[in-house]
């Protein structure tokens, strides 16, 4: 494995290059600290979004990188043509990294939304009062209909490998039970995807004007 400081050492150089407008970052990493690996990529071209700048950016209502997997599960949401505001929310992940922006542009659509892991006291309760939940916790089958209510919401960002399959984090017993079901695979993933070219594509437009280039 590469050390931390060589992998920032070209980082560094890939910042300084003009012709690279873009730099990500595959977590989780195997050993090295994820946190000062990211913390060195220029925020101009942190196309995951989750640089501290950008992630202060998003909560001070003026975003530059927003995740791509945050952008994915805000375009189902909106697919789904279900009304988002005054309604309730519930993130189910490991992560609060994952969830800080997710919270801030459900909130700005208008749901009141609540971060949990799989270790929250009285987590069963909490999803079943929610009318939108976002499952991300890495586990096949950890959300099941008896945890959510009736016509509820779902997004199910899980993606989980066994015998050459791909399974999400909800049980297929909740299907006919909600209202929405995100598919897996189909569903955040390739939406992810498309949305971190989308931000390649702007941070080098940004990064082109900065310069006084044309775009």
């Amino acid at each position: 494995d590469a050390s931390e400081d060589d992998i920032i050492a070209k980082i560094e150089d890939l910042n300084a290059r003009n012709d690279i407008n873009g730099i990500l970052v595959q977590l989780p990493l195997p050993s090295q600290d994820a946190d000062r690996i990211v913390s060195a990529i220029h925020h101009l071209k942190d196309v995951d979004g989750f640089h501290t700048e950008n992630r202060r950016l998003l909560l001070a209502n003026t975003p530059n990188l927003v995740p791509p997997v945050t952008l994915a599960i805000m375009r189902l949401l909106q697919a789904t043509r279900r009304t988002l505001n005054k309604k309730t929310g519930v993130i189910i992940g490991n992560s609060e990294i994952f969830a800080e922006p997710l919270i801030e542009l459900m909130r700005d659509a208008g749901v009141t939304t609540t971060f949990v892991t799989r270790e929250t006291e009285g987590l069963a309760a909490i999803a079943r009062a929610a009318d939108i939940i976002v499952v991300a916790v890495g586990e096949k089958d950890f959300l099941k209909s008896d945890m959510i209510k009736e016509s509820a919401t779902v997004i199910d960002v899980g993606t989980n490998k066994i015998d050459g399959k791909t399974y999400g984090d909800a049980s297929p017993d909740i299907i006919g039970h909600a209202g929405f079901v995100s598919p897996v695979p189909g569903g955040v993933g390739p939406l992810t995807v498309a949305y971190l070219l989308y931000n390649v594509i702007k941070a080098m437009e940004v990064q082109l004007r900065l310069r006084g280039e044309e775009v």
